[in-house]
């Protein structure tokens, strides 16, 4: 009988290892996709366009890393990362900040799309004749969104540790890989990259591992059982997260570098409407004062042509300001021949740049530097 449970014993204690490994498998958390530059905010606080939807075109967005699946066994032909990532690009262009900052046009299907409408208008010219109506035209994109995956790191980190104490033990072991993204906005009229970033996403491997080593019947048989489990993260997952930080992370260095703007909040607007200059209305305390000096007259009218806000305070007309005001560059921006975000660039100014204002509205400066008058965005000068 005491054989019996000497034999019975390794068994009971593989299988109560066994469920205690597969029980035991916590739920384990992935970090975060990382931005190498610049550092994001949250998503929920990315605010509207200024100008309203920024139509864009993607043609494709490409697998460039030409890794394969690793493997120790075979020599595998699957590709390591997804080769229809254009679709994820795609939809995180539709989606972020509400579906408010892109309308995206169809190209990678470009040539079913003409030929479809080249069958539509064959067949309405066909049994309508000359009174055929013709299709709306296509539209066309002012940007382009290019890029792809370009880099993929297997076996980045890795490690484990294991405990095994009377041929009963336990080990964990990890792997990270990494996936990095690349992805540029670029100006159709003129062929200039407005806006690069890369992100890049580390991709998570655990396994747990339990196992039992015994001996029994004088040491001339032995029991072995090993139980694990393993959690792999997605890659593809990876891969369409990495994508959707590196929109928002376009979103917010071309608003940085001033290529396009936010939307601006009402509250800063009040702010904004306090903070200009107010004075009092320069008239001549005596009319006889006014009548008796006809220059002084016309100058003080000129001057005194202000606005006035619903506090009833005079606010100085900046086009009837003959004092020429000047400003300062706070980082670097681009002077454009118009308002125009898509415009010709006509100078690139460095932080700290001197120059002068000649009109505004509620977004962009007219200044004049070096010689040369173009518009820039407002929230990157500072007014002396």
């Amino acid at each position: 009988m005491a054989r019996t449970l000497t034999k019975l014993t390794p068994i009971a204690l593989a299988l109560l290892l066994a469920g205690c490994g597969t029980l035991g498998n916590a739920v384990r958390s992935f970090d975060d996709p990382v931005v190498t530059k610049p550092t994001l905010k949250n998503e929920t606080k990315l605010k509207e366009p200024a100008t309203g939807a920024i139509t864009v075109a993607v043609y494709n967005f490409r697998d460039m890393t030409g890794q394969r699946k690793s493997s120790q066994v075979i020599a595998s032909l699957s590709s390591a990362v997804t080769q229809g990532a254009d679709a994820y690009l795609v939809k995180s262009l539709q989606e972020v900040g509400d579906g408010k900052w892109f309308k995206v046009l169809e190209r990678g299907g470009l040539d079913n799309l003409v030929k479809e409408r080249q069958l539509i208008r064959q067949m309405r010219e066909l049994y309508q004749g000359k009174d055929a109506q013709p299709l709306p035209p296509m539209l066309f994109a002012g940007m382009l969104i290019e890029g792809g995956i370009i880099g993929y790191d297997s076996n980045t980190m890795s490690g484990g540790s294991g405990a095994r104490i009377l041929g009963i033990g336990a080990t964990t072991q990890y792997q990270q890989d990494e996936v990095t993204i690349s992805l540029r906005a670029v100006s159709v009229a003129t062929g200039e990259v407005l806006v690069t970033v890369n992100t890049s996403k580390t991709v998570i491997s655990f396994m747990d591992k339990s196992g039992v080593l015994r001996f029994y019947d004088a040491g001339t048989a032995a029991l072995e059982l090993e139980t694990g489990s393993a959690t792999n993260e997605s890659m593809n997952k990876a891969v369409q997260m990495a994508i959707h930080k590196a929109v928002i992370a376009l979103i917010e260095e071309g608003a940085r570098k001033g290529h396009w703007a936010y939307k601006a909040d009402p509250v800063a607007k009040t702010e904004e409407k306090k903070n200009e200059l107010v004075q009092k209305d320069p008239t001549p305390k005596d009319a006889t004062e006014r009548a008796s000096s006809p220059q002084q007259s016309v100058v003080s009218e000129t001057v005194a042509t202000n606005a006035v806000d619903s506090s009833g305070a005079a606010i100085l007309s900046r086009s009837s300001d003959t004092t020429v005001r000047k400003g300062k560059t706070t980082d670097w921006v681009n002077v454009r021949v118009s308002k125009d975000q898509h415009s010709e660039k006509i100078l690139n100014l460095k932080p700290d740049t001197e120059i002068e204002i000649l009109d505004e509205d509620k977004q962009h400066y007219k200044v004049r530097v070096q010689d040369k008058e173009g518009y820039l965005v407002k929230k990157l000068i500072t007014v002396q």
